[in-house]
């Protein structure tokens, strides 16, 4: 059957389809149409109907879904410039034809040839899915900069279109979620500005305001100190002025021209609500959305960056962060599947209880601590993963076989083995990983193992039972 390639989302189900398309509702996004189509195109009628209908595909939870190219269509909802700006194309075809260019074609083959595109959806929930949906949108369009928009029409003042739809509340959520993968080398910022932004509310709208020390009202007025040369008298503009004349109210001479006559060394502030004199008024910001009123030092400031995904954020987006490790291992050593070491085990207990003339061994190490190495070490966590694997390469022989378990537990059968020497290999591959800690991170790994000798009735899926 041939693909459609793209879908128009509409709630008109009389809308004109464009070439090449069909109609969907923007409730039946699981429909297998919308799942095999290239794209999907969004009515452009009506600003809020489209807004709604991108906030569904964001966080829908099929790759396919979430991930596909999304592009609005000819209407009203292209003059909104968060909107525009949300979206991954803009149709300027008429309403009839073909809605892409041949460059916008492209772009959609680019974002699908992605591997995140066609990853599986993993079972993590809350904060970590919504990291991992982000960096994988992020790996999709790795083209793209998400560079922030400023608008007065979002609290925070600054908005990230295209992530933003990603976040089901408006509040400072997708501000933590990017400084926290920015801290994990996941991705990286380029400096765009700084905001305040207010501690209660969020809310980047402030009023920056000077104050009276004493009383803390704005009614304040400043004036002009006025120094007399002839008799040194220092006072207030205003206790000099005499109709429109400048007069020293100590020795009654006038004062003609500055520099001559007087000068004027500062500032001097009084307040209309207690008649409070000042040399210098408090500053204060008042929120506008909140009102509550506070020092500038106490709101929150923030750097305002634009963002691109990492080589290790797009790594974390493909394989996942306990995966990444995994993956390295595999490249770097003999790893075989768990079905796989299953059945070598069995074959090797079979020909130990046959013979009676053997010994072999299994060694279970729990290599705690990986996850927080990578997010200690960022881009640098996936040679520190190598260093890793080549200290089990260095102890391991070819007739060994090595399999994962869980997260991070290194599950290895040492043949012709016994459990002293087992035990001499595995503080070995110990001392190596906890070397390297040091070395990298200075503190310890943490590692822990533990020997098994394999006789007659030795059950590898009872010994490692609860691994995860």
């Amino acid at each position: 059957m041939a693909v459609t390639p793209f879908v128009l989302l509409s709630y008109n189900a009389e809308k004109i389809i464009p070439d090449g398309g069909r109609y969907l509702s923007p409730s039946a996004l699981d429909d297998q149409d919308a799942m095999e189509s290239y794209f999907f195109v969004i009515d452009g009628d009506d600003v809020q109907q489209a807004k709604q209908i991108l906030v569904n595909i964001r966080n829908h939870l099929h790759t396919k879904i979430y991930l596909k190219p999304v592009v609005l269509g000819v209407g009203v909802a292209q003059k909104d410039r968060l909107l525009h700006a949300s979206v991954d194309l803009i149709s300027h075809m008429d309403e009839t034809a073909f809605p892409l260019s041949h460059e916008q074609e492209e772009m959609v083959n680019a974002i699908r040839s992605n591997k995140a595109f066609h990853q599986k959806e993993t079972s993590i929930l809350g904060a970590q899915q919504i990291s991992l949906r982000i960096l994988r949108f992020m790996s999709s369009r790795q083209h793209i900069e998400q560079e922030p928009i400023g608008s007065p029409n979002i609290l925070t003042g600054y908005s990230y279109p295209m992530l933003e739809v990603f976040f089901p509340n408006i509040d400072s959520s997708i501000w933590d979620m990017l400084e926290s993968l920015k801290n994990q080398h996941l991705i990286e910022g380029r400096f765009m500005s700084k905001a305040y932004h207010c501690t209660h509310c969020e809310c980047a709208f402030l009023d920056f305001m000077e104050t009276c020390p004493d009383c803390s009202s704005p009614n304040i007025e400043s004036d002009d100190m006025l120094h007399h040369f002839r008799c040194g008298h220092t006072e207030a503009m205003q206790k000099f002025k005499r109709d429109d004349m400048l007069v020293c109210p100590k020795c009654h001479l006038g004062l003609k021209q500055i520099g001559v006559d007087y000068d004027k060394p500062s500032l001097v502030f009084s307040c209309n609500e207690c008649q409070y004199i000042f040399e210098e008024p408090d500053a204060t910001t008042v929120c506008y959305n909140c009102s509550r009123r506070t020092n500038p030092e106490n709101q929150v400031q923030r750097v305002i960056y634009a963002y691109r995904i990492t080589a290790l954020g797009q790594n974390i987006a493909i394989f996942g962060q306990e995966q990444l490790f995994t993956k390295v291992l595999k490249e770097n050593l003999n790893i075989i599947s768990h079905d796989a070491f299953q059945r070598i085990v069995e074959i090797e207990v079979a020909r130990i209880k046959r013979y009676k003339s053997t010994q072999s061994s299994v060694v279970i190490l729990d290599l705690k601590g990986l996850s927080e190495a990578l997010v200690d070490l960022g881009e640098r966590g996936v040679s520190f993963y190598k260093d890793i694997a080549a200290a089990f390469v260095a102890e391991l022989r070819t007739s060994d076989a090595m399999t994962i378990v869980g997260r991070s537990k290194v599950t290895i059968l040492l043949t012709e083995t016994d459990t002293v020497g087992a035990e001499i290999v595995m503080q070995r591959m110990i001392l190596r990983v906890d070397c390297i800690f040091y070395a990298v991170l200075s503190v310890s790994s943490s590692v822990t193992g533990r020997v098994m000798a394999m006789d007659h009735d030795f059950d590898l899926k009872k010994e490692t039972h609860g691994l995860g």
